[in-house]
């Protein structure tokens, strides 16, 4: 049985001018890596650590723009980091590069340094960077644990030799993949916990002295980054050998670091409104993204606003929740925009008949704390729905919900499409009597529909030039998954006029 390379795995001494490898067929670097291109990666961060007793190197990735996500042993007992974004060298002069110094960081308090468990940390900037072609975020945590059979990208400006401990000047990126615990335990026992992964490549591709802390990454057909895991350990074999090379899961750990980074992504699987385009800008201005907290974890949902102080949801989006944070005017998620207005509340009115089991009246308002000022880019939606939705509506829906049942992150933009409603007879083909006549069923020409993180999100309604009818709010999808061709359900807003309109006014 082999064991945990553990002792100073991240510890390459780090100095001014320090000796770059030789220009040779064995550039040092991440094992069997291939240079990497920093504006297609813009996530990955060097990071030189001092400790009290030495100095050292690690990678880390950014996360929203004031936190690197990397690993435990690289801030534990830390004094400085100096952080490098923006360059795939390390040494060379580049226009792009930006270097940051803080000491602040979060160590995951129940990490072990003998075992290497909950091998995570976190650093914060000690004021947000501006994010640029060359700099930007990752874009999401994973929303369930790793899938086998996925090609994942480890990063990092490690060594190839086990000869030669200097560091690579170019980033390197290798493509591999993961494998089962229980496989892994076959090199190096019950050492290996559920919250690690272990990864092969096709050959002897791997992590290196000096790759702690990097990350690893899936990227979604979309062009969106999902940071799976955390470069933490090799075999003690050596970094040239088959063995495989370990790595801390992030999905774990996504409700300690939205705990501490305040940036909450979806914990239940969530990317694109199956079949949708592209929604611009000013398209949809009343449409609301909700983080949504509640005693144990956080999700994500959509919502409408109605107008200057209340955004219409799913009942689902509001039970049991402790606080709200709305993000209007923009339509994206992540990126830097002056249009946006990011608001907190707590406050929401559940309907006093919603059925959790049965998603009977699945709706709900939430409460701003202040009434907002309409802009270009922020607007209430015209009207509430009339009684008559039918076959022969025009309805889109919208959503920032996702596009495979396979792999989830929240959709980088939001999406739009357009549905045609069927009758409440024939979707209790599909559902039978689970469809209730508060409920409207929709289809599109192919598979088109809502899926996880569409929820909450309106069903609208163009009723003449530019002016918006609010038909109905996303509530549920199959059992048979997002792709199936089955319809997708909402709750109409018309038999809820009433109530609506005696809380809001």
């Amino acid at each position: 049985m082999k064991i945990l390379l553990i002792t100073l795995l991240c510890l390459i001494p780090y100095t001014l001018g320090i000796t770059l490898p030789r220009e040779n067929g064995l550039n040092s670097r991440i094992i069997g890596g291939f240079d990497a291109n920093i504006r297609a990666y813009p996530f990955v961060v060097a990071v030189n650590v001092q400790t009290s007793l030495s100095r050292f190197f690690c990678g880390g990735t950014l996360y929203g723009s004031e936190w690197v996500i990397t690993a435990g042993q690289c801030v534990d007992g830390a004094t400085l980091f100096t952080v490098s974004l923006g360059s795939a060298t390390l040494n060379d002069d580049d226009p792009n590069r930006v270097t940051v110094a803080t000491s602040t960081y979060y160590l995951h308090p129940e990490y072990n340094p003998q075992t290497l468990e909950n091998d995570i940390g976190i650093i914060q900037f000690r004021i947000p960077i501006t994010h640029t072609d060359y700099i930007k975020s990752v874009n999401f945590l994973p929303s369930e644990n790793i899938a086998l059979g996925i090609q994942y990208y480890a990063f990092g400006w490690g060594q190839i030799s086990d000869s030669d401990s200097s560091l690579s000047n170019k980033l390197k990126v290798a493509y591999i993949g993961s494998i089962t615990n229980e496989e892994c335990r076959l090199y190096y026992g019950s050492q290996i916990t559920d919250n690690m992964v272990c990864i092969v490549g096709n050959y002897n591709e791997g992590i290196c002295h000096g790759d702690t802390g990097g990350p690893l990454i899936t990227t979604l057909r979309t062009g969106t980054t999902v940071l799976i895991g955390v470069a933490s350990f090799m075999s003690s074999n050596g970094c040239e050998s088959t063995d495989p090379s370990g790595f801390t899961r992030t999905y774990p750990y996504v409700d300690w670091i939205a705990n501490v980074t305040n940036i909450y992504t979806n914990t239940s699987a969530t990317t694109y409104i199956i079949g949708g385009q592209n929604a611009t800008v000013n398209q949809f201005p009343f449409a609301a993204a909700i983080q949504v907290r509640i005693e144990d974890s956080a999700f994500f949902c959509g919502g409408t606003l109605y107008g200057t102080e209340w955004v219409i949801t799913a009942g689902q989006c509001v039970y049991g929740a402790i606080l709200f944070t709305i993000r209007l005017g923009s339509v994206h998620l992540n990126d830097d925009d002056s249009n946006v207005l990011l608001l907190a509340t707590s406050e929401y009115f559940l309907h006093p008949d919603y059925n959790p089991e049965t998603l009977e009246n699945d709706i709900a308002l939430i409460k701003l704390r202040s009434a907002i000022t309409f802009t270009n880019y922020v607007r209430s939606i015209d009207s509430l729905g009339r009684p008559d939705v039918d076959t022969n509506s025009d309805l889109t829906a919208i959503g920032w919900g996702q596009t495979s049942d396979e792999i989830g992150t929240l959709a980088p933009n939001l999406q739009y499409i357009k549905f045609v409603p069927i009758t409440n007879e024939e979707c209790k083909i599909t559902y039978g009597n689970q469809i209730k006549d508060n409920m409207v069923c929709l289809v599109g020409n192919y598979n088109e529909g809502t899926c996880h993180g569409d929820t909450g999100s309106p069903l609208i309604e163009l009723y003449s030039y530019r002016y918006t009818l609010h038909a109905g709010v996303a509530s549920f999808i199959s059992g048979n998954g997002c792709e199936s061709t089955d319809p997708s359900g909402y709750t109409r807003t018309f038999p809820y006029d009433d109530w609506l309109r005696i809380i809001m006014y």
